[in-house]
């Protein structure tokens, strides 16, 4: 929820409350405050705490440890919710017996699998990125139930146990705010499993002038393509659309929340300036170029000529798809990078 400014030549919200189950997170200028302390006064909670005050002890919110730092950067793990997991506990020489018999693990010990790859999923798509892949090939394979799935969870545990990640969210100035995606996939020959995965952050200018910039993550996605795929291009297509989708998702998520002249219509802030559309003799001199509010970047170059150059594509499907990347990135004044493997 918003809190509108009652200066109506404000641009910008006076505060934001987000409710989760029976927390509170809530921030804002000094007229929010006023209306916070009348809902208080109205409303019994239980314990007011002030993040930046609780300094290296944090909170804990749906197990996810929070900590403000003096200079206004948060910090942010679950390494507490990674520690208070277990293995699957197993007979000695079960595998070889399974591998001799050539037998299916049973119903009782797939809810077993069930119940652990539920929370390495609850885990890999909260906190923590590096298990998510895991999570998503584990439950691809409930069906063979095959031995080799409580080993996948046994190591995706281990290692969130023996990792300890602490994200960063940078103190970056509204106006800077700028928005960055990374996506990637891999081509199965077999056609059996195509697999995608995208990451957003938000960063500033820096990134856009090849400098060393601050990113702090937002979203991460890592799942099997839903869709078939005939060629290594569709599937990189396919994990493009997915991440520019939900970079226009954030994006939209972000300014309706701070911004209180937030058009659903345009996808942007009335006070915005529209970017100029002036034909350029350079394609480097177009402002979306320049600096856009949206990067996505890829390993593809055969995704990023697709999106900077008018030429026919191999893959009908894929030339079908691309300007739907393209209208998202026109909306968002966005641009496609291509990263180089070396």
């Amino acid at each position: 929820m918003i809190l509108k400014s009652s200066n109506p030549d404000e641009h910008e919200n006076a505060g934001i409350l987000f409710i989760e189950v029976d927390d509170i997170l809530e921030g804002g200028n000094e007229e929010h405050q006023a209306q916070m302390k009348k809902f208080y006064q109205k409303y019994k909670c239980g314990k007011s705490k002030r993040i930046v005050d609780l300094k290296e002890e944090g909170t804990r919110i749906s197990g996810i440890r929070v900590k403000q730092n003096p200079d206004y950067t948060f910090t942010w793990d679950m390494n507490e919710y990674a520690k208070d997991m277990e293995k699957i506990e197993l007979p000695r020489g079960y595998y070889a017996q399974m591998e001799k018999e050539k037998s299916t693990i049973g119903d009782h010990m797939l809810g077993k699998v069930k119940a652990l790859n539920g929370k390495i999923g609850w885990l890999g798509g909260n906190g923590r990125p590096d298990v998510a892949a895991g999570h998503s090939i584990i439950a691809g394979n409930y069906k063979h139930q095959q031995a080799g799935l409580i080993k996948d969870c046994n190591q995706c545990v281990q290692q969130a146990q023996q990792h300890q990640i602490f994200t960063k969210v940078w103190s970056i100035p509204v106006r800077e705010l700028r928005i960055v995606a990374f996506c990637d996939s891999s081509f199965d020959h077999s056609g059996e499993r195509h697999q995608q995965g995208w990451l957003l952050g938000f960063t500033n200018r820096f990134l856009n002038e090849n400098q060393k910039a601050p990113v702090s993550i937002a979203l991460w996605r890592s799942r099997k393509l839903p869709n078939k795929a005939g060629s290594p291009q569709l599937v990189e297509t396919y994990a493009a659309v997915g991440a520019v989708a939900d970079a226009n998702w954030i994006r939209c998520l972000l300014y309706s929340t701070f911004y209180a002249d937030y058009s659903f219509l345009e996808q942007r802030p009335q006070h915005f300036r529209a970017r100029c559309s002036q034909p350029t003799v350079l394609r480097t001199e177009r402002p979306e170029v320049i600096d856009p509010e949206l990067s996505v970047l890829s390993d593809s170059k055969g995704l990023y000529d697709a999106l900077n150059n008018e030429i026919p594509q191999d893959d009908k499907k894929s030339a079908v798809i691309m300007p739907i990347i393209e209208e998202i990135l026109r909306k968002c004044n966005g641009r496609s990078r291509w990263i180089p493997h070396n």
